[in-house]
């Protein structure tokens, strides 16, 4: 069964060669220009980036962190992207959505990296590998995956548009049927995320 999963995903990659090329360089266009952007800010709004920083670094050492809470908010961020994604997928006219939201995940990722990393330079790229990389090792190719999945179901409707509204009805089912099984990696990653990286934080901070 795992061998039989893994070749029908490689072949629906080596079918969707373009789409991730496509998704994956937006991301990393989003990622490059977040990074960017943190030069662009005045010396107030660095100052109120530094002290929301400081003061989440008090809350996680004077006060005991619900995981649970963590953990929720997480899946209601990446709910909301993916959602969207997947109801932008039902039109055609949806793919530039897609692939804007996909840039703008990039983006905050980029962002909030290079605020990190100018701000506490060596600290900063060790905070980061802690509270960043470990869940998006898993959400943000799972969110590329969607974006594909997404696009290539847009492009069918498009193509299929006059086959009648009860097949489109059927394959929607299907689709979203994908749509939540590839989700499963993303609240991987918000487990990760609640349970893991905030363990790693307070002993980041401590």
């Amino acid at each position: 069964m795992p061998r039989r999963f893994l070749s029908l995903f490689i072949k629906h990659i080596r079918n969707n060669l373009l789409l991730y090329f496509l998704c994956i360089l937006l991301l990393c266009v989003g990622i490059i220009t977040g990074y960017m952007s943190t030069r662009s800010l005045t010396d107030v709004q660095n100052m109120e980036l530094l002290n929301y920083l400081n003061g989440f670094f008090q809350l996680f050492s004077n006060t005991e962190i619900s995981n649970s809470s963590v953990l929720l908010q997480s899946l209601a961020n990446n709910f909301r992207i993916c959602f969207f994604i997947w109801i932008m997928g039902a039109t055609f006219i949806g793919i530039p959505i897609i692939l804007i939201l996909i840039s703008l995940r990039g983006f905050i990722f980029g962002f909030t990296l290079s605020f990190l990393v100018n701000r506490l330079q060596r600290k900063g790229i060790v905070f980061a590998m802690v509270s960043m990389l470990p869940s998006n090792i898993f959400i943000l190719p799972a969110l590329i995956i969607i974006g594909v999945m997404a696009i290539n179901f847009a492009l069918y409707v498009f193509r299929n548009r006059s086959n009648g509204i009860s097949n489109l009805v059927k394959d929607f089912i299907g689709y979203t049927i994908v749509i939540a099984s590839i989700f499963l990696l993303i609240i991987l990653g918000s487990f990760i995320e609640a349970y893991f990286s905030v363990y790693l934080i307070k002993v980041f901070i401590s």
